[in-house]
């Protein structure tokens, strides 16, 4: 039996290389059920979207260690060249080519989801589709050149996290309905129960309507100034920021946005990368002279106050808790992880 410090860079590679494509189809599978809207509200598509990037995280560093480590490899000893340049090298070259073709794609595309601002939402959304072209080209590189290929346990391995993913790819591509759970009507909090006449009687909290209308259907009209319309949405997580852009037709900024969700003028504007820009996009785009009513959750009420203090266009409504949030946002289907026209 030859000693594990002797192939320790070796092992190493095996171990990484396994994990990433592990990682890899985790990840791969919660895109598809954000990408098919498979998972609604705020509340839980937030967390998705969360697991998404961590697991994708996990995969690019995971493809660089299986990567380096056979740069120390005592057998196989391999170049730079051989491990970053497709074809190149002299074992298994078309196994392996794939293989460092898909580890680019996924670093590639990976890293692109920190740019789309720059990128534009629309273009990095069909450029993020060749994730899964990627993916598709390490499990080739895994089943042609690993050398744990053929082992049961490394099948059984697949068939659990591979072959979840491999059928939400098949019926994404040949566009088959995915199923998708029905959403729960918008209720008011409960009202008190009555007590005992023994005891003195306890007033029952404040009611909040927020019974929605129907969502219509799109159309690109033109919001006018005196009107009230939703001018954009960030989420982040469980909270986020809605601007509302016109005069409020309810003292309650709660019920004005319940009101507003389906009255959108031009559209909400592209997702971006942090409040200050998303602020700064939907003031452009806002009609000139109209108001701006910013409803935060109140994890990001400090940020939304410091960023519009000193401009009388603005004003910031804060949530008073998160169920009043989510139950808001919640009426614009809208997935986290991006935001389209409305």
């Amino acid at each position: 039996m030859v000693a594990a410090h002797t192939h320790l860079f070796w092992l190493t590679s095996r171990a990484a290389g396994i994990g990433s494509l592990v990682l890899a189809s985790l990840s791969v599978g919660f895109g598809l059920l954000m990408g098919g809207r498979m998972v609604t509200g705020g509340g839980k598509a937030g967390e998705l979207r969360v697991v998404h990037e961590a697991l994708s995280l996990a995969t690019l560093i995971g493809i660089v260690v299986h990567g380096g480590s056979l740069l120390f490899d005592a057998w196989l000893h391999p170049s730079v060249l051989d491990v970053t340049v497709p074809f190149v090298g002299v074992y298994r070259p078309f196994w392996n080519g794939i293989g460092i073709v898909g580890g680019w794609m996924l670093v590639a595309l990976g890293l692109g989801y920190y740019v789309r601002a720059r990128i534009g939402t629309a273009r990095w959304k069909r450029l993020h589709r060749l994730t899964a072209v990627g993916w598709l080209l390490g499990l080739g590189h895994a089943l042609g050149a690993g050398t744990d290929a053929g082992q049961p346990w490394f099948l059984a391995m697949l068939a659990l996290t591979a072959a979840p993913a491999l059928v939400l790819l098949v019926l994404r591509t040949t566009g088959t309905p995915l199923p998708r759970r029905p959403r729960r009507a918008v209720t008011s909090p409960p009202v008190a129960v009555a007590r005992p006449a023994a005891r003195a009687a306890v007033p029952a909290p404040r009611s909040r309507p927020l019974t929605l209308p129907a969502r219509t259907a799109r159309t690109p009209t033109t919001t006018p100034a005196g009107a009230l319309g939703v001018a954009g949405l960030l989420r982040e997580g469980h909270g986020g920021a809605l601007v509302l852009c016109g005069a409020l037709d309810d003292p309650d900024p709660a019920v004005a946005a319940a009101r507003a969700v389906t009255r959108a003028g031009d559209g909400l504007v592209p997702d971006v990368a942090s409040l200050p820009c998303f602020l700064s996009r939907v003031a452009r785009r806002a009609p000139a002279g109209a108001p701006l009513h910013v409803y935060v959750s109140r994890d990001m009420a400090a940020r939304a106050q410091a960023r519009v203090a000193g401009r009388d266009r603005w004003v910031v409504h804060v949530a008073p808790d998160q169920a009043e949030w989510l139950a808001v946002t919640a009426a614009l289907p809208i997935c986290p992880a991006e935001v389209v026209p409305a």
